[in-house]
């Protein structure tokens, strides 16, 4: 059994059984120390049977611990109740005890060196297949692998982690920048490539409005700037990566809501289609005809949308450069950071909100005196 794909892959542990019944210990192997093995059985009856101690109120054991002294048989107890191979790694073997190297404990030693220029070419391609580069992974990671002599695994990986950190920089910055010059967009709050959980590798804040109604010319701007990200990593770095997919998702599900559910598709006319516990229902209330006209028009607004957006960028890719700088540098920014860097947004706010007397006093309190 196997889970993930190790270090010799990347990431996670490897678990093997030991199915060879030679290796195997019972406690019919185990002579003498009679109390001991009898208390075993009890606690591994136990855990075979849980239920029927349960009924009792027994509590439920969560483990034991076999004191001895050396060579008196908690290795072969051990492995009588478990019938394991047991792996321990360790960096500094000259400073073990003495006691876990006994015959019987870890009978073989392996060596892992660190990779030869072929092993840090297989490490480099798992990482790259993750990117949509414009040369295949095989073209790049020789070249790394070529300039990383020296370098462990965990080496390889943080400078994947630099590069990833760089562009997730950018990706924000995108964001940044094609909101602060759309007109319709949530005023900017907060920016950063911090991680945030396991989910998001960085993310820009704003601040909420908490209008329930919204026009077409709103949504459209909004939908640009959730693909700001993504047209900043195509412009800047020249590849992009797999960062945007929340983003897509998002605006993918925004679109679908303006055509097919709130009206503003000419096309499609005055209907609405509401979706269902997150999609379409299996029998949909319009024709195929109808689902071609949607597809179509979802696309077609998402790549106006887009085309735009690259625009913004384009047009603004100096100052997306400065603010993906500065966020490399500070890691995180706020709005103050990019009116010292952008200057004024162009056009005041399209409503305001009860955040703005709140926003500002924070705002004010972040400024360096």
């Amino acid at each position: 059994m196997q889970d993930g794909f190790g270090f010799c892959g990347i990431g996670g542990a490897v678990k093997k059984l030991d199915n060879n019944p030679e290796n195997k210990v019972f406690f019919k192997d185990v002579a003498s120390c009679d109390e001991a093995k009898q208390e075993i059985m009890e606690f591994v009856h136990f855990l075979k049977n849980p239920k029927k101690y349960e009924e009792i109120g027994a509590k439920i054991l969560k483990g034991a611990l076999l004191v001895g002294p050396p060579g008196a048989g908690k290795t072969l107890l051990a492995k009588a109740t478990a019938g394991v191979v047991v792996l321990a790694a360790t960096n500094r073997p000259d400073i073990l005890n003495k006691a876990l190297l006994r015959p019987g404990r870890f009978d073989r030693h392996i060596e892992i060196d660190k990779r030869d220029i072929k092993g840090r070419d297989q490490i480099f391609q798992i990482y790259l297949k993750k990117i949509k580069l414009d040369n295949s992974p095989t073209y790049l990671s020789q070249r790394l692998a070529a300039l990383t002599l020296g370098f462990a695994g965990a080496g390889i990986a943080k400078v994947m982690r630099k590069l990833e950190r760089r562009t997730v920089a950018y990706h924000e910055a995108g964001h940044a920048v094609a909101g602060w010059f759309l007109e319709y967009a949530e005023p900017l709050f907060k920016v950063t490539i911090v991680r945030r959980g396991t989910a998001a590798l960085g993310f820009a804040q704003y601040i909420p409005n908490e209008n329930l109604l919204m026009t077409k010319e709103q949504l459209f701007d909004i939908t640009c700037m959730t693909l700001g990200g993504r047209a900043s990593e195509q412009i800047l770095l020249g590849k992009i990566s797999t960062g945007a997919q929340d983003d897509l998702e998002k605006e993918t599900k925004m679109t679908y809501a303006q055509v097919a559910v709130y009206g503003f598709s000419e096309k499609v006319g005055l209907l609405s289609f509401p979706q269902k516990d997150e999609g379409y229902e299996r029998t949909k209330p319009y024709s195929n005809r109808t689902e071609e006209i949607i597809d179509k028009e979802v696309r077609d607004w998402i790549t106006k949308a887009y085309d735009r957006t690259l625009e913004l960028i384009e047009e603004k890719r100096g100052q997306v450069v400065k603010i993906a700088e500065l966020l490399l540098q500070k890691e995180v920014l706020h709005k103050h950071d990019l009116l010292k860097m952008l200057g004024e947004r162009p056009f005041m706010s399209s409503e305001p909100t009860n955040y703005d007397p709140f926003t500002k006093g924070f705002q004010d309190e972040q400024q360096p005196g």
